[in-house]
């Protein structure tokens, strides 16, 4: 991976050195020089952004925009590993997410999503200062997320890409309901609230882990609340039918691996392939890790 054979010391000068000779007319020049700024890796990324946002030479500036998209993806190779090689139950979700949305955000810095979630669960707090009820934790949590907030799901563009991202999931309020519900379950993880995934088939949902009976919620429907038997005759009347594992807690690789599978099969739904098999690498990597 980039990081174990960056080169050291390297100069800004040097980097733009190399990022010009993208330009030049000799193939073998070329390819030298995207070799040894694939090898600097990410110490070359923001000349390279520099020289793709500038009225450079056009054939440099294209080059310069193939260099940085293949650093990028080295470098989320490199990060979904040392996410992948935490046990289930260690992986951080927060950052799992943040990391896939830099797959078409490359730009993104991860304070803006935690900014956001804080915010969101500072205002939870807020209403549900003393209340011991789950009900009325639930309620509360809807009433911010749902109503002043204004999150929603998305039937309008349900298969577009944006809705797996979670930085545009919290700008634009509206998402598919994997991603609404990890906003719920990230806000309630700031408030130390037992709500969990659930990785029910065609409609992901959260679960409140309550004796002596957990129930359930539907992000995706403005947090509505769902008891077992509601589950159960939903699957049913989806032709499904009903196994007990559908409604279990669904551990932090299983929402990853379920979150990129979505994601996969929304680009090959566009026709956009080359995104598609890179996203199943990472597949691959959360898979493998699994084994271990």
């Amino acid at each position: 991976m980039s990081h174990e054979t960056r080169s050291p010391d390297i100069s800004p000068n040097r980097i733009r050195a190399l990022i010009q000779l993208l330009g030049d007319e000799d193939s073998e020049v070329r390819k030298i020089a995207r070799d040894q700024l694939l090898l600097i890796g990410e110490d070359a990324a923001q000349l390279l952004d520099e020289v793709v946002r500038t009225d450079c030479d056009g054939k440099t500036r294209i080059q310069a925009r193939a260099v940085l998209r293949q650093i990028n993806r080295q470098e989320l190779i490199h990060a979904f590993h040392l996410l992948a090689m935490w046990r289930d139950e260690d992986i951080d979700m927060e950052q799992a997410a943040y990391l896939l949305a830099k797959f078409a955000y490359p730009k993104l810095r991860k304070s803006e999503i935690t900014m956001e979630l804080d915010r969101l669960a500072y205002r939870v707090s807020e209403l549900i200062d003393g209340t011991e009820s789950a009900g009325d934790i639930v309620h509360a949590i809807n009433q911010v997320l749902f109503q002043e907030a204004g999150f929603r799901g998305n039937t309008e563009n349900y298969y577009s890409v944006d809705n797996s991202f979670i930085n545009v999931v919290l700008t634009k309020r509206t998402g598919i309901p994997i991603t609404l519900s990890l906003i719920y379950i990230l806000v309630a993880e700031r408030l130390q609230l037992p709500i969990y995934g659930v990785n029910m088939p065609m409609h992901f949902l959260c679960m409140y882990d309550e004796a002596p009976e957990p129930f359930y919620i539907d992000a995706f429907n403005r947090g509505n609340m769902m008891t077992r038997a509601e589950c159960i005759s939903f699957l049913k009347r989806t032709g499904v039918g009903f196994r007990e594992s559908y409604l279990d807690r669904a551990s932090n690789r299983e929402i990853l691996i379920r979150m990129l599978r979505n994601l996969i099969l929304v680009y090959y739904h566009n026709e956009q392939d080359s995104e598609a098999a890179f996203l199943k690498q990472l597949l691959k990597i959360l898979k493998h890790y699994a084994k271990r």
